[in-house]
């Protein structure tokens, strides 16, 4: 029945001409659907909750606020660790989940967690706030600026552009960044509120009260119902300055006006934002997830136009980021790549088989990719430089099926059969040593699946699209290569590659000659390469190849914006002088918007900075790559700016932990301040290291209100009313909003005081008694340092120690030679945890680790199967160190890493080498079936099945040639391991396995074929 069938396919002109345009016309249709992006889009499981506690010291906030939630998460199911930080009225908690851990259902189970937590904490503290979207990256970022602009000018002309542009399809919004929000500032005279009687907090309830409209409902007239409106609402500034707050004994109305200025001020929180040096506002977009930004951005590209030929001639309006951009751009340069490999493979097919056959056999390519572009759209995988090149990798492989196929195929023709039968003689001989190699090839690539957190869901569409492309080529091979040879084929295709046939059976000839001299040279280059393996630096993932860099700058602690600010100014003045610096955009206050997926998240505090850098795309003389200009950027600020840190940074492709980091826990603050001290002299000492740095928190000199709360209780002045009048009076808080136009802003009351003196006379009022007397008088005010912030980590006081390391110096060399530093020292008994590079690194290589071994495992259990022998597979699985020994050797030819990329392909790589291994003992024994001695049975094998042994090796190294040149600091590793070590695996599989399964395989054992 099945014969049947496969004639009728065969046979059939129809099914093939459908099968082929439908492929083809689906395949191109579903590629241009697919959503593109530059990267795959990773969202770390973390989240970070925000409690604000007005008023309250950073050792209150800690005890009263921290320590509960961090207490109750650890309830959380998939909880891992958490980090806190807390200051002044607030706490921040970074919650990290398990690998792997369900993380929406771990997001719902923490709400409910806080939800129930909130009861716990101070009545004073406001709803506690979760964000576990800390992925979201801004897509387009513009710069609107203009020398003959005020603010509220480019404010308004910046909030058209987002409007218009805010409605193209497939934004989800653009926000405006670095605008002034103006706010109404009543500030308190304090004397003048001490003579009216009145408190901070009785103006405060006066505002709320005055600025309400509550519905008194309705009447009824002539069988109507008719609302009833009592207008309350401030409309203005005057209705706030004539808001009364009391009536004087001989009846005189007190006004707002006379005791505090009241005026519209700019909110002074928000960052100050700069481009090329200019004052600018910031408009971010961000793209619906599921759309094809390359086409969004065209819409939102000739919309900008629009907008910019109908805004006046000196606005300045800037792409800082257009992420639509890089996108094409990389996409192109890796379908080039693909286009190019597609090229080679085919011209390689072209010159080892006859024309008519090398045509039949690459037609596989396009048509198994493009049956894989339906499934990645039937399956949601988008396209991006992990999907893109995983293409790339196993471009190769496609068409190896189909020169098998075709190899049997010619065979049985050249033996006399016809065609049709020719062809299922081939299917027949052919299908399941085909299915058995891609299988393994399959589970090869499996253990990538494995992989927890971030790396797994960055590299995850890699093994999919090779799963799916296998599949693809092996239904190509099945269906499509049998009926095109049956159409095009003829017997006796002329040979071209006598020369290296003669060669390799050259090789074969002496090696069986001398078995043992064969095994003991395979051993020595084993061992050679192991030892190599010394002098190639272990890396976990690459610096992103990205045109940007990022400066992280922090002013002394405590510092006001402005001072940042003339920092900022400094470090701008440096650039604007660098030529390899095209443009940069500043962020005093806060981080840039976010602009890359792996960017730290950014502090907004007055003492902070960010600086984003475009740079030259293509290096020069001076600095070959990104790292060395960054350092060259470095020394040259550190050499012109001694105060404040200035970290020039550059984009990671992972989540960016410090190369070097050490983390030191324990309970008393003083022994981790001083081991925190010896480890930064250890690691200063150390060559490589530099931008040595810890997360301590200096001493800040602070004023300390130390109540006498016996006193106050007598005058029936409560805690609560210390705190919060001091509070109101040097911080303030919004008492209400004024509504204007649409729009809402807030009041703010405050009071004028700026002294020690000045609050020490602050009036305070009790809430129960209404008497009122200086704060001096039941309360001591010194001035004492305290710590601005405590950082715990799990639980215990925790600092950082982190260390950046020079081009050219490996973290996990530099990390060792601590240790040792470290190995006799006294720790005062704190503890310390190393989760720098070299940390990920061991956790992950060892998790890819274990999952290889697995999938050795089954591809043992599938060999035992086929070939019903424990001995012949473990002699195809010697292919493995083989192959090893190239990857080795190209890392260290071609000074490259042992990346996590690079052991990903030499991981995949066992696929690959026993793919050729099957197919050659599979031959060897259907040789000893025909009555062949082993050493001729092994001869016989390797010389019928030279050709598409070396077509498979040399189609899948010359496809990733592109791959191996494209200067992708991810990817060349990976192409580098997988291209020497399939050259020498196969150059010593079609040697030494023969020569071992001589000597292994006895005579008299039964062979299954």
């Amino acid at each position: 029945m099945i014969r049947g069938i496969l004639t009728k396919i065969i046979g059939s002109n129809r099914f093939i001409t459908v099968f082929i345009i439908l492929s083809l016309v689906l395949g191109l249709y579903s590629y241009y659907l697919l959503p593109k992006q530059e990267s795959p889009q990773v969202s770390p499981p973390v989240a970070l909750i925000n409690t604000i506690y007005p008023g309250a010291s950073p050792q209150e906030v800690e005890r009263l606020v921290t320590r509960v939630i961090e207490s109750n998460i650890r309830k959380l199911s998939a909880y891992d660790f958490s980090e806190s930080y807390s200051k002044n009225s607030v706490s921040v908690v970074v919650l990290q989940l398990q690998n792997n851990a369900p993380v929406e259902k771990s997001w719902n189970e923490l709400r409910r967690i806080l939800t129930d937590t909130q009861r716990n904490l101070p009545q004073e503290c406001l709803t506690t706030q979760i964000n576990t979207n800390l992925a979201e990256t801004a897509g387009i970022i513009i710069s609107i600026s203009g020398q003959h602009y005020n603010p509220e000018e480019l404010a308004a002309m910046a909030e058209k552009f987002k409007k218009r542009l805010g409605q193209v399809e497939g934004i989800v919004r653009f926000e405006i960044f670095g605008d002034e929000k103006k706010q109404i500032v009543v500030k308190i005279d304090h004397t003048l509120l001490a003579k009216s009687g009145l408190s901070l907090e009785d103006l405060f309830k006066i505002l709320q009260t005055q600025n309400v409209v509550i519905p008194p409902g309705t009447i009824v007239q002539e069988g109507i119902n008719t609302n009833v409106r009592i207008p309350g609402w401030f409309n203005s500034l005057d209705d706030i300055e004539n808001c009364i707050i009391g009536v004087s004994r001989d009846g005189k109305v007190k006004r707002l006006k006379d005791i505090a200025s009241i005026r519209w001020e700019v909110e002074p929180d928000r960052p100050l934002t700069r481009h090329n040096g200019q004052s600018a506002l910031l408009l971010t977009g961000y793209f619906e997830p599921e759309e094809n930004i390359v086409l969004v951005g065209e819409n939102v590209l000739d919309e900008l136009e629009q907008l910019k030929s109908e805004a006046p001639h000196d606005l300045l309006v800037e792409q800082v980021l257009f992420q639509p951009d890089e996108v094409n751009k990389n996409i192109y340069r890796f379908l080039r790549n693909l286009l190019e490999g597609i090229i080679l493979v085919i011209i390689v097919v072209l010159l080892g088989m006859g024309l008519k056959n090398a045509l039949v056999a690459s037609t596989a390519i396009p048509l198994s990719i493009m049956l894989t572009f339906i499934a990645m759209y039937l399956l949601g995988i988008r396209v991006h430089e992990v999907s893109i090149a995983a293409l790339i990798i196993v471009l190769g492989i496609l068409v190896d099926d189909a020169i098998v196929m075709v190899d049997a195929i010619q065979v049985g023709m050249d033996k006399g059969l016809d065609r049709m039968e020719a062809c299922l003689q081939g299917l027949k001989q052919a299908a399941i040593p085909i299915l058995t190699a891609t299988l393994v090839i399959m589970i090869a690539f499996s253990p990538i699946f494995v992989l927890p957190g971030a790396p797994g869901e960055f590299l995850k569409s890699l093994p999919q699209i090779v799963l799916i492309a296998l599949a693809a080529s092996y239904v190509v091979a099945m269906l499509i290569t049998p009926a095109m040879a049956y159409r095009f084929f003829v017997p006796g295709q002329h040979r071209r590659d006598e020369w290296l046939r003669n060669f390799f059976a050259y090789l074969l000839n002496e090696s069986m000659a001398r078995k043992k001299t064969a095994i003991i040279f395979s051993l020595l280059i084993f061992s050679l390469s192991v030892y190599a393996l010394t002098f190639i630096g272990l890396q976990f993932f690459p610096s992103a190849d990205k045109d940007l860099l990022y400066i992280d700058i922090n002013a002394q602690a405590g510092s006001t914006q402005a001072r940042t600010e003339e920092l900022v100014l400094q470090v701008e003045d440096i650039l604007s002088r660098e030529g390899e610096v095209l443009a940069y955009t500043s962020s005093v206050g806060s981080g840039v918007p976010k602009f890359y997926i792996t960017l730290p998240f950014s502090p907004q505090a007055p003492d902070f900075a960010q600086i984003m850098l475009r740079i030259r795309p293509q290096r020069g003389e001076l600095f070959s790559n990104n790292e060395e200009l960054a350092s060259y950027l470095q020394e040259k600020l550190d050499s012109h700016i001694s105060t404040g840190s200035i970290k020039v940074k550059l984009l990671e492709k992972a989540f960016p932990v410090a190369p070097v980091q050490v983390r030191i826990s324990g309970e008393q603050l003083e022994n981790l301040s001083q081991v925190a001290d010896l480890i930064k002299s250890k690691l200063k000492q150390i060559p490589g290291s530099r931008n040595v740095e810890d997360d301590a928190e200096k001493d800040i000199q602070q004023l300390i209100i130390q109540a006498d709360t016996e006193k106050a209780s007598r005058l029936g002045i409560s805690n609560y009313d210390i705190q919060r009048q001091t509070g109101l009076a040097l911080e303030g808080s919004r008492a209400s909003v004024l509504r204007q136009e649409g729009d809402q802003y807030n009041i703010l009351l405050v009071s004028d005081i700026n002294s020690r003196q000045q609050l020490e006379n602050l009036s305070i009022k009790s809430n129960y008694s209404n008497r009122s007397v200086p704060l001096k008088e039941i309360a001591t005010i010194e001035v004492k340092p305290q710590l601005s912030s405590i950082k715990k980590y799990d639980g215990q006081n925790s600092i950082k120690v982190r260390s950046d390391i020079r081009p050219g110096y490996s973290p996990v060399e530099i990390e060792k030679e601590l240790k040792n530093k470290l190995s006799s020292v006294n720790l005062l008994g704190v503890s310390l945890l190393y989760d720098g590079e070299y940390k990920q690194i061991k956790d992950n290589f060892g998790i890819l680790t274990r999952g290889a071994l697995f999938a050795l495992f089954l591809i043992y259990l599938m060999l035992v199967m086929q070939f019903n022998s424990f001995i012949q597979p473990l002699v195809i699985f010697l292919t493995i160190p083989l192959a090893l020994v190239g990857s080795v050797l190209g890392l260290l030819a071609f000074r490259q890493p042992l990346s996590f990329m690079a052991f990903i392909g030499m991981v995949s790589l066992t696929g690959l080498v026993i793919r050729n291994a099957i197919l050659l003992i599979a031959f060897i024994n259907d040789a000893r079936a025909r009555g062949l001695i082993v050493e001729d049975a092994c001869k016989d094998a390797v010389e019928r099945r030279f050709r598409p042994i070396i077509l498979s090796a040399v189609t899948a190294t010359i496809g990733l040639v592109p791959l191996a040149l494209s200067g992708s600091s991810l990817f060349v590793p990976l192409a580098i391991a997988l291209i020497f070590g399939l050259l020498v695996a196969t150059l010593l599989t079609m040697v030494i396995i023969p020569v071992v399964y001589s000597l292994l395989v006895r005579e008299q054992t039964e062979v299954k074929v």
